[in-house]
């Protein structure tokens, strides 16, 4: 077999607009949801603490196929709101129910993950997903136990655990049935499994609002806090607030966790007057925001393993003002705070860097260590590349060492600056071939600044395009270009539950008519190749 050589070029554009960038400064100006309570969700649309849901609404709303299980008080099926595709209850002799009953915490929670958009109430975040129900009616660690194995036996992709932590002794059947779930379930891929960091109600320090058994044990958990419209952790002891979302060395992130709208129902005891509850309050509430992110990473990329989704949600967490987040040994994941841990959630940031995008502004690198951006399709860097994040320039200081490494394209934008002193490099790196040639060229280093001052308005490092086939805009409103030098014989666009929703031959295409969302490209030329890439319709 012939050597295979993967040619590498670099282009550095200088005072030119690059029409093919993404462009997310959009804010959310397309349509998001119009339901009743969508004005009040400050979880799902706030600028600095909601969650990045509308963008993120656009790219999916989950799928059928993704199982998220809700061990909890159990969920109101007859809600007019909510999707539950499968109900059954463990009772007090910790044997399956299939007449379960329900609570107040389980249907709130199952709204913020299930509510069906723009027809009623709320909007949920992940309402495609397929949502188990599973009632402990009388909570005990035998209990829990059965209901894990039960979600396993479901085939569950994700967990949600929405009791607080308890203060029961520690449980080794229970421990078992959760270290099942971490690294068996999945077919070996591992459940994702969501834990609340707890609420606490009579805190008179800080040691009092400590995350319990069993939220402390796992390392592989999901452990989640919340935070208030502020930023700020709820706190009796710090805040004087009614309650206090609990932290500490196990805590993973944040999500908005008070007055939070949500469904509900009507009961006897004068708690619930209504169908929908718009101060839900309590670190679940967080946790369920978690675990229909963990839903729509997997309704994108079903394969993902129980690691990457965590280490996705983590990586992606926006830093909080009001906390310092330091580097910390037990936390690879970026910087981390004992309270908010790697700050709150975006589901928008998340969905981005599976898909291989990674945006940088804001950031000054100042470490003597080196320091890798790697693993990604494409690394845009500058002052205003996102809006999920506060604008600012992105700085290479003198005596730091940092290597961007992408497959395809790294950009360099107006405020991206090196100073002299410093060492940056930036490198195309095309993923292993397989060949009998062991000497395969496979990376060239395409960029480097050292001892000198760089500024760099607009610069673009990228694959050449020869034999090769790419697609622009992406996002894309309405033509959408086909860059190849090969001749097309079929284009075939599917949306993501593998309904081919459009064909063509040509390389425009229009996709004006397709719904805002993510979709897969499949292009057969006449030579035979075929040619398979994602876009996002805004």
């Amino acid at each position: 077999m012939g050597r295979m050589i993967i040619c590498i070029v670099l282009q550095i554009l200088f005072g030119l607009q690059v029409l093919y960038a993404e462009n997310l400064r959009n804010e959310t100006s397309f349509y998001c949801a119009n339901d009743w309570y969508f004005d009040d969700q400050w979880n799902l649309t706030h600028d600095q603490y909601g969650i990045n849901f509308c963008n993120a609404k656009a790219i999916t709303q989950g799928n059928n196929n993704i199982r998220i299980a809700i061990i909890s008080d159990g969920v109101f099926t007859g809600h007019e709101d909510l999707i539950v595709t499968e109900s059954f209850g463990i009772d007090e002799y910790n044997n399956y129910n299939g007449n379960p009953s329900y609570g107040p915490k389980g249907t709130k929670c199952a709204g913020i993950i299930n509510a069906q958009a723009n027809n009623s109430g709320i909007c949920g975040i992940a309402p495609n997903c397929y949502l188990i129900s599973i009632a402990i009616e009388a909570p005990s660690p035998d209990a829990y136990t059965a209901a894990f194995q039960h979600a396993l036996w479901r085939n569950a992709d994700i967990i949600l655990w929405l009791w607080d932590s308890f203060a029961y002794e520690p449980d080794f059947f229970l421990e078992q049935a959760i270290i099942d779930a971490l690294y068996n379930g999945r077919n070996g891929k591992g459940t994702i499994v969501v834990f609340a960091s707890g609420d606490s109600f009579s805190s008179q320090t800080l040691i009092d609002e400590a995350i319990t058994y069993p939220a402390n044990l796992f390392d592989e958990v999901l452990v989640v806090g919340a935070i208030k419209q502020n930023g700020h952790r709820p706190s009796r002891f710090l805040y004087q607030d009614g309650w206090s979302s609990c932290y500490g060395a196990n805590l993973d992130v944040v999500a908005p966790g008070v007055n939070i709208p949500t469904t509900s129902y009507q009961n006897n005891y004068g708690t619930d007057m209504s169908s929908y509850d718009t101060r839900f309050s309590s670190t679940s509430a967080a946790a369920a925001h978690v675990a229909a992110i963990a839903g729509l990473l997997l309704s994108v990329n079903p394969d993902l393993t129980r690691e990457r989704v965590n280490n996705i949600i983590e990586k992606t967490a926006r830093k909080l003002s009001a906390y310092d987040f330091t580097n910390s040994n037990n936390h690879p994941n970026g910087t981390w705070n004992y309270e908010v841990g790697y700050g709150v959630v975006d589901a928008y940031l998340a969905l981005q860097e599976l898909m291989g995008t990674k945006y940088i502004q804001n950031t000054t690198y100042n470490q003597s260590r080196p320091i890798n951006v790697d693993d990604k399709d494409t690394i845009i860097a500058g002052y205003a590349v996102t809006n999920t994040m506060p604008y600012g320039n992105v700085v290479v200081q003198a005596g730091s060492n940092v290597t961007y490494k992408a497959r395809t394209r790294i950009e360099l934008r107006p405020g991206f600056r090196v100073e002299q002193g410093a060492t940056f490099k930036a490198i195309i790196e095309a993923p292993s071939q397989q060949s009998s040639a062991p000497s395969n060229v496979r990376r060239r280093e395409l960029f480097t600044a050292n001892n000198e001052e760089d500024n760099h308005d607009d610069a673009v490092i990228e694959k050449p395009q020869n034999n090769t086939f790419s697609i622009l805009p992406n996002p894309v409103n309405a033509i959408l270009h086909l860059q190849t030098d090969e001749e097309l014989s079929q284009v075939n666009i599917y949306n993501l539950n593998g309904q081919c929703v459009l064909q063509a031959s040509q390389a425009d295409i229009d996709v004006s008519a397709l719904p805002q969302g993510m979709y897969i490209l499949r292009a057969e030329t006449t030579d035979g190749n075929a040619h398979q890439a994602k876009f996002i319709k805004q």
